[in-house]
């Protein structure tokens, strides 16, 4: 097994090349893979055995260029957010960009501190992505309205923020753990799902919900799942007035004037959350509260 640090000295960025890193070789099986500057490029292939601690430096509020890696089309990519060895304490950021049908498994590292991830999908792009963050880490993964996430798993938590602005297809899964918040700008294909652990300070903002076509689901904590809080999760409805709501056949149902204004596929029990009006939309809750939390108003069921 070699460390192998990018040089990208070769000059055509491909991660074959062996002039591309220090020392000089083509990556092999077992071989740990350190790219903290500069621009690298996986054309095809599996790199799935060589984890690639992807990452650059930030200090301070000076700007600086992330370390990026190109993902082509048919390849595959397993990325470690953060240094592989010395300053744990520092921020980093990294940015991916993925054509064609690519595959990415991205896991946090062990920094300390706020690390920072862009994914960008290239037009028609369809990323499967495989993505386990936990701490301080914040994921941007977006592209155009030709670009989506197709049979990929999602899972944030413990403080991470995580902001989806490409559609996600059906065969998608989003998990939000403690303290974990998801936010979703595009389309929500039936059959996707996004599962949050309830009364852990989760979030979940869906800032179009009538393209949401997806299940929500609170969860119970277990010894797997992680810790909860006294703060309930929760789940924002952008932009849908709502003066009362139904809840059956795990469908809840929002009224305005008597006029349905959106529907959320919700499982849950009829009581076991509470319905909301705020300035910005509807929130839901994963527990009944007893008490309407400041700047919120509680929805009577509909007559």
């Amino acid at each position: 097994m070699t460390t192998r640090v990018w040089t990208g000295l070769a000059g055509d960025l491909n991660v074959y090349t062996p002039g591309n890193w220090t020392p000089a070789g083509e990556p092999a099986i077992g071989d740990i893979l350190v790219q903290n500057a500069g621009v690298s490029e996986v054309p095809n292939g599996n790199l799935n055995s060589n984890p690639l601690f992807l990452s650059t430096p930030v200090s301070g509020t000076t700007p600086v260029t992330p370390a990026i890696t190109n993902i082509g089309d048919g390849a595959t990519v397993s990325v470690v957010v953060g240094p592989a060895a010395g300053d744990l304490t520092s921020s980093h950021a990294a940015s991916i960009t993925a054509s064609g049908t690519a595959g990415l498994n991205l896991v946090s590292g062990p920094t300390q501190a706020t690390n920072s991830t862009a994914v960008g999908l290239a037009s028609g792009a369809t990323l499967t992505a495989n993505v386990y963050l936990s701490g301080n880490n914040i994921l941007n993964i977006g592209g155009d309205t030709t670009t989506a996430l197709g049979s990929s798993q999602v899972n944030v938590g413990n403080g991470t923020i995580a902001r989806i602005d490409t559609h996600t297809l059906g065969t998608d899964k989003y998990t939000v753990g403690f303290l974990g918040s998801l936010q979703i700008n595009r389309a929500v294909d039936a059959g996707a799902s996004v599962s949050l652990l309830a009364n852990s300070g989760a979030s979940l903002t869906l800032t179009d919900p009538l393209e949401f076509s997806g299940v929500v689901n609170f969860f119970n904590a277990t010894a797997a799942s992680g810790a909860t809080t006294t703060t309930p999760s929760v789940i924002g409805l952008v932009g849908v007035p709502a003066d009362s709501y139904a809840f059956a056949n795990n469908q809840l149902t929002l009224y305005s004037a008597g006029q349905v204004t959106d529907t959320l596929n919700l499982l849950g029990t009829p009581g076991g959350f509470g319905v909301f009006k705020g300035a910005s939309g509807v929130v839901v809750t994963s527990s009944n509260l007893g008490s309407t939390p400041p700047g919120l108003t509680a929805l009577p069921l509909h007559a």
